[in-house]
């Protein structure tokens, strides 16, 4: 995979429109085709659903049944949020997870914003979520999917307490394309350099060095939290020794023992 090629035009990225014309024109180069939806049902399901054999960038600008992990509903608000999936068909040594959540990271630090990692797949501020990630296997690869709460005006209310969105935390309004193109920017640089990744999410990643509780597989697990090895995978050091996990933690704890 290449680089985003530079590309000459006549206005910058913040006066373009988010559409699939624009989407083109900041895609990397791997990415071989762009569809937008005004709504979809959800960007992962659809292509999973069609299958592409080459890889395809799918943004929404509403998902009227967007999901995250565990079979968990994501909430997406139309025209409000930042909903794209795309198909990676070659072999990333790596969890890709930690991938993309690395690279929603360096753009929204290249916004301005001060983002965390909340394992595997949440993207948090001042304790907030803004962002989630979902990561499918199908038919030719990998399906990596993300959302972002860009100017959402209104959350229900079970999510008031626990969800945010980025015009929150900004007095600038977060250009959507502009978003979009770092992000993948990021990725197609990050997909390369899983070291670098690794640093990434051990300087952001939610109750790092504190003690916790983790939660896998139906067991529990006390100690405190090292951070991610070369691997991707996360460590913790109980009293019992060294213990490492994959992605499919199914939460993590402070422990207020």
């Amino acid at each position: 995979m290449t680089l985003l090629k530079k590309k000459s035009t006549l206005q910058p990225l913040n006066q373009l429109p988010f559409n699939r014309e624009s989407i083109r024109r900041v895609c990397p180069s791997w990415i071989q085709d762009v569809q937008v939806f005004d709504v979809i049902e959800s960007t992962n399901t659809y292509l999973k659903e069609t299958a592409p054999h080459t890889s395809t960038l799918v943004v929404a600008h509403h998902q009227s049944a967007g999901r995250g992990t565990h079979q968990r509903s994501f909430y997406c608000a139309p025209h409000e949020g930042l909903y794209v999936s795309f198909c990676v068909n070659e072999k990333i040594g790596f969890p890709i997870s930690l991938v993309i959540g690395a690279s929603i990271i360096n753009a929204l630090r290249d916004h301005g914003y001060s983002p965390k990692i909340k394992w595997v797949n949440d993207i948090m501020i001042e304790n907030k979520k803004v962002g989630g990630i979902l990561c499918e296997t199908y038919a030719h690869g990998v399906i990596v999917g993300f959302g972002i709460n860009v100017s959402v005006s209104s959350f229900p209310p079970e999510l008031r307490e626990s969800a945010g969105s980025l015009h929150e935390f900004t007095h600038e309004d977060v250009n959507l394309l502009e978003l979009c193109a770092s992000i993948l920017n990021h990725f197609t640089i990050n997909m390369k350099h899983p070291r670098r990744v690794q640093h990434i999410v051990n300087q952001h990643l939610v109750h790092h060095l504190q003690n916790v509780i983790v939660y896998h597989l139906n067991k529990k697990y006390v100690g405190t939290l090292l951070g991610i090895n070369e691997a991707g995978h996360l460590l913790l050091n109980t009293r019992n020794g060294q213990v490492s996990f994959n992605t499919t933690v199914q939460s993590i704890e402070l422990n207020h023992d």
